[in-house]
């Protein structure tokens, strides 16, 4: 059967109603994880976001969610949030799964902080002081010769042309290398 973690948050009316008749609610929460067909693994009290934390076995999502709707509608918690859990080998078969996915994800459009850094970057270098330059980013060798910023990217991660990296950051390019790979894609374009 499948697990859930259930986090929850008293009110301050349940609060002060444990406050003043303390109880085990242990047998409260199986009742009602019963009664959608499952049953209670466990329940723990924590200290930080939840006041509380109980890991329950239920049929499905819907058993468990009816049973959520139950404790929510009762107006003793702020808060309730329902996480399914997967055993190890559930969690291989997830990750099998993620594996044949197919997913294109949504064009990331730049940010305003991305535009405006790569326009200030852009105006405190003239064409000329680019040209000077040592080693370049791969913004400035777009601007300067007319390249898209993909196309050179996809040159350095093809080992067409040499840059230094860090991480997955294309962090400068030589201009020995730069004029290099400009003259032999000259050749072969």
């Amino acid at each position: 059967m499948p697990h859930f973690m259930v986090q929850f948050r008293y009110s301050a009316q349940a609060w002060e109603g444990l406050r003043s008749r303390p109880e085990d609610r242990s047998a409260a929460v199986q009742e009602l994880i019963s009664g959608v067909g499952g049953r209670l693994v466990d329940l723990f009290w924590a200290i930080g976001d939840y006041d509380g934390v109980a890991i329950v076995e239920a049929p499905n999502n819907v058993a468990v969610g009816g049973a959520m709707v139950a404790v929510s509608s009762s107006g003793a918690f702020d808060a309730v949030r329902t996480t399914p859990l997967f055993t190890p080998a559930e969690s291989r078969q997830l990750f099998d799964l993620a594996g044949r996915a197919r997913y294109r994800p949504p064009a990331l459009a730049p940010t305003f902080l991305d535009q405006t850094l790569r326009m200030r970057r852009a105006r405190t270098l003239s064409a000329g002081e680019l040209i000077t330059k040592q080693e370049y980013r791969v913004e400035e060798i777009a601007q300067l010769y007319g390249l898209t910023p993909s196309l050179i990217r996809a040159a350095v991660y093809r080992h067409e042309l040499p840059a230094t990296i860090a991480g997955r950051n294309i962090v400068s390019i030589k201009r020995r290398d730069l004029l290099a790979w400009l003259e032999e894609r000259g050749r072969t374009a």
